[in-house]
């Protein structure tokens, strides 16, 4: 009865988020996400061409991204059947100060709307991985506290969180390595789980690991503060547990093999492993503007302390649209200072209880989850060091952290003061957002009407 309970609750979370996105996809016109006539362009390329397109103005401001999402996607789009195309460039809008607005003017010629077509047909592998990923945070939850109703209560957060449903309901390599960085949460706690004694379940999960994480570095690389953290906390795990040094080196090995021919190739081409210096050449083409820490200098305190932080809280929760869609930002400060006091509360008495029970496995699964959190600040601050820009977006290569970190702080801050109504506690923040989520529906999404 119970394992029936487990699967029927995994797979209504996933539902879930499979059909939020699918309706966030359907009502936002094509075009309207973030970058997406850009990330298209790169789809096409390599179904024309079936190679990496150089790093230049021609293929486009995301062109120097790292390859898989897009070779996956184009595998995608011949699946479905679509030929390859060239986005057709459509008029910008005029500015407005109508809450709904669009970036661009959606009065379609026949070719025009075919291409919209193909877009939304495009968005359909973001909205499958939105499912990859709601799985993944309910399975770090259920594996940390071995309750359904925890593991329930962080998936359903996830998926009602309103920009989740925006970035999986848009053609996005972003989709594919929040998916990669969630399964990575998955797969540390298997290995932490996997015991003295299991050496070859062990070996097996470090070398998912690695290629989980080998594959996220070569999908985006706000991956990668991510992957550097994961790893030194195998290193101290297994320092920790006695294990030996080969099952992180065999997680640096799988992902180096999977992902280091990408930096050599960026080396090789353009002199450094990340194509910095080149990425930004190019990308000032289309933003002339401030891009770089010559923008804003490190002995900037008030920016990187207060600027950031704020610009970050403000669209973790929600924004729409080429981010002109937004919530109140008192709003946003809210949510953001109750997760933060949440995760702070539950943190303590989570790990005092299992301090004394002598259950250090739990305190090192809880503490993946707060690296994995880091991991994903620490993507989106390199991205507001590289180009100004601080989007709460760039946090979701963490999502499993963040979510299963403020879900399990907030279970843990209350579950003895609600006794046999403890089940309560890990709802209190899908409810919230519910809520958020309805309010974004009918005040943005809606009237946008889709196509």
């Amino acid at each position: 009865m119970r394992r029936a309970g487990f699967w029927a609750a995994l797979a209504s979370t996933v539902l879930l988020a499979i059909s939020l996105s699918l309706v966030f996809s359907l009502l936002t016109p094509a075009w309207e996400t973030n970058d997406e006539p850009q990330h298209v362009q790169y789809i096409e390329y390599v179904v024309r061409t079936g190679r990496i397109p150089a790093l230049s103005v021609a293929n486009g401001w995301e062109s120097g991204q790292p390859p898989l999402y897009y070779f996956v996607a184009a595998q995608w789009q011949k699946l479905l059947g679509i030929p390859a195309f060239r986005p057709i460039p459509l008029p910008t809008a005029p500015a407005t100060t109508n809450p709904v607005h669009l970036q661009m003017v959606h009065h379609y010629t026949a070719a025009e709307r075919q291409q919209a077509v193909w877009v939304h047909e495009l968005r359909l592998l973001s909205v499958l991985l939105a499912g990859v990923t709601v799985a993944a945070c309910f399975l770090t939850l259920w594996l940390i506290f071995g309750r359904v109703s925890v593991a329930t209560g962080g998936a359903l957060f996830t998926a009602l969180l309103p920009k989740v449903p925006v970035v999986f309901g848009a053609v996005t390599n972003d989709t594919l390595v929040d998916a990669l960085g969630a399964l990575a949460v998955v797969a540390v706690l298997m290995w932490l789980r996997a015991g003295s004694g299991g050496v070859k379940r062990r070996l097996l999960w470090s070398v998912a690991l690695g290629l989980l994480l080998g594959c996220a570095a070569l999908t985006k690389l706000t991956s990668l503060p991510v992957a550097i953290l994961l790893f030194a906390l195998l290193l101290l795990a297994s320092a920790r547990f006695h294990r030996g040094l080969w099952e992180p080196l065999s997680v640096l090995v799988v992902g180096a093999a999977v992902s280091g021919w990408w930096y050599l190739r960026n080396y090789l081409v353009y002199g450094d492993v990340l194509a910095a210096r080149a990425n930004e050449r190019m990308v000032r083409h289309f933003f002339p503007g401030c891009l770089n820490i010559s923008c804003y200098p490190l002995s900037d305190l008030h920016h990187w302390m207060v600027g950031v932080p704020k610009g970050i809280m403000q669209t973790f929760w929600y924004v729409g649209g080429w981010n002109q869609l937004t919530l109140n930002s008192k709003v946003s400060y809210a949510l953001a200072v109750a997760a933060i006091v949440a995760v702070a509360a539950g943190e303590w008495v989570n790990r005092r209880r299992w301090r004394e029970a002598g259950r250090s496995l739990e305190r090192w699964s809880l503490g993946a989850l707060g690296i994995v959190s880091l991991g994903g600040l620490g993507a989106a601050y390199s991205i507001a060091l590289a180009a100004t820009q601080y989007q709460g977006r760039y946090l979701f290569v963490g999502l499993g952290g963040i979510t299963g970190l403020i879900t399990a702080g907030t279970w843990g801050a209350l579950r003895a003061r609600l006794g046999r109504w403890q089940w309560v506690a890990p709802l209190i923040w899908p409810v919230l957002m519910a809520g958020l989520l309805g309010w974004v529906v009918a005040v943005y999404l809606i009237p946008l009407r889709g196509l």
